[in-house]
């Protein structure tokens, strides 16, 4: 994959292509996949972090983050 096909992926789909790749790693999840995929570790956690993603380490995988105020919205529904 190159970075131009990374970088205009649906972001949705990147997520879900990234945390099926980070689950099968044993070590070092971010940095393998990173080379896996070709691109350099900074530019890739940095990409990933776009759309209000952010990296839970203890789950090993992205995960979307909202804000408290879209929280207490989302609630209020």
């Amino acid at each position: 994959m190159t970075n131009d096909e990374f970088v205009n992926m649906d972001t949705t789909k990147r997520v879900i292509m990234v945390n099926q790749m980070l689950s099968k790693e044993k070590s070092d999840a971010l940095k393998n996949v990173a080379k896996k995929m070709g691109l350099n570790y900074s530019s890739f956690t940095k990409e990933m972090r776009k759309g209000g993603f952010s990296y839970n380490q203890s789950k090993k995988q992205y995960e979307k983050m909202i804000s408290v105020e879209d929280f207490q919205k989302s609630r209020q529904t």
